[in-house]
């Protein structure tokens, strides 16, 4: 599973690959056909297809646009969003090697409810950005008061 966007040539050998197919003998020429582009390929059925491609526009698509809107707050200010690009990356690195609940940080984590006000009144002046932080922040508190 990858994004395509513009000139990029992803790396297919690093890719995943999913079959998703009812005919035996089908299944069978896509996996071996998938197996000499890539060696990470399985045979799911059409609910996991489907919960594949939602978590996909979790991670994929809903990240960008966070990024969009934290790139609309830092041209505001006369800042360039590629600063939190080495932070970005290091996020993606940390969940090579542990669990998204084990990298998560930040004031929602700590329950650092002072942050947290401080960030709500930065963002009264957006509040499309404020429904999404509010909206993630009561997310992640809610994950982290669970036993």
């Amino acid at each position: 599973m990858q994004t395509f966007s513009g000139s990029s040539s992803p790396d297919l050998s690093k890719i995943p690959f999913f079959v998703t197919t009812k005919n035996d003998a089908l299944r069978s020429f896509l996996v071996e056909t998938a197996q000499k582009i890539s060696g990470k390929v399985t045979v799911i059925d059409d609910e996991q297809r489907r919960l594949l491609h939602l978590s996909a526009v979790l991670v994929n698509n809903f990240t960008n646009h966070l990024v969009l809107l934290a790139e609309q707050l830092l041209q505001v200010n006369g800042l360039d969003y590629r600063s939190l690009l080495p932070l970005m990356q290091e996020t993606v690195a940390k969940l090579e090697r542990m669990s998204p609940e084990q990298a998560q940080t930040g004031p929602a984590q700590r329950a650092d409810h002072g942050v947290i006000a401080a960030h709500l009144q930065l963002l009264e002046n957006y509040p499309e950005v404020r429904d999404v932080y509010t909206l993630l922040t009561n997310s992640i508190l809610r994950k982290e008061s669970e036993p």
